[in-house]
């Protein structure tokens, strides 16, 4: 590990890191490891890197959270986390339409990282980033993109939140959303605009709940992820890739003759994998 970061600061130019993060952890194992606790405690002390950090937005992301958080292995966490991810907002917001709200952990998991004084980054914040699709509800000068970002500050969870920008106009749009620390009358009606016609595609980041429900193992909410990436991202390469690491890809979906796979939140599973499968699979 030393050898390789060592070999990522001749890269970059420079003396230090100031946070270097256990990417993508969806393991408990990845944390378990003593390596990590032994190279960030020397890489610190040599003055390598000035924080660690995990991120992650799999199914398992609660769990690694709270290991990490327990046992001081973490400065700073980025996480998959939007209006999608809390109860509240469907217990507050979303009575009067056909969703089902199960409690969540990751709001409890946050709040313990503030209380440790851990620094939470957030990612995932516009939910599939379905934007054009908002376009025709926009009305006043508040776009989607802010109000999810405002939904996200209003919270107190994070500190700060981290977007893809690669056209002039995103800069423009999204830094609107910057320095806010509630939500704007304007921003709650596009929000459930965009569950009503989003919320039956999009996994709870953390959530896992289906894990156990599939016959032949399939990791749905890592297949469901690959298929945003195609389809909702528009990145198609990114999808295929995510969906060629997986062990256990959805084939077995499309040949299911009774499917047994269930989501607490009530997304058609067994249609979103066969999809997913026909989209990424080698064949597609």
């Amino acid at each position: 590990m030393m050898r390789s970061l060592d070999g990522s600061l001749r890269r970059l130019r420079t003396d230090w890191i100031d946070v270097y993060f256990n990417h993508a952890v969806n393991d408990p194992h990845r944390m378990y490891n003593p390596e990590w606790r032994e190279f960030t405690l020397r890489a610190t002390e040599a003055g390598k890197i000035r924080w660690r950090g995990m991120s992650g937005h799999g199914g398992r992301l609660v769990e690694c959270l709270d290991y990490a958080l327990d046992n001081d292995l973490v400065d700073v966490i980025l996480v998959g986390f939007n209006f999608g991810q809390d109860p509240a907002f469907y217990q507050r917001y979303t009575r009067g339409m056909d969703l089902v709200a199960i409690q969540q952990d990751l709001p409890r998991v946050l709040r313990k990282a503030r209380k440790q004084d851990v620094g939470i980054v957030a990612m995932k914040t516009l939910r599939g980033a379905k934007l054009n699709d908002m376009r025709p509800f926009e009305t006043g000068g508040v776009g989607f993109a802010e109000a999810a970002f405002r939904w996200v500050f209003s919270t107190g969870l994070v500190d700060s939140l981290i977007v893809t920008m690669n056209k002039r106009k995103q800069v423009d749009e999204y830094l609107a959303a910057s320095g806010w620390t509630a939500s704007r009358a304007a921003d709650i009606p596009l929000l459930l605009a965009y569950e009503e016609r989003h919320g039956a595609t999009q996994c709870r980041y953390g959530c896992n709940a289906c894990t156990d429900t599939c016959s032949a193992a399939v990791p749905i909410a890592e297949v469901l992820r690959a298929r945003m990436y195609a389809e909702d991202y528009g990145d198609a390469a990114l999808g295929r890739e995510t969906y060629a690491a997986l062990a256990q890809p959805a084939a077995a979906c499309a040949e299911c003759p009774a499917p047994t796979c269930a989501c607490p939140f009530g997304l058609p599973v067994a249609s979103l994998t066969r999809r997913a499968h026909g989209l990424l699979g080698r064949n597609s």
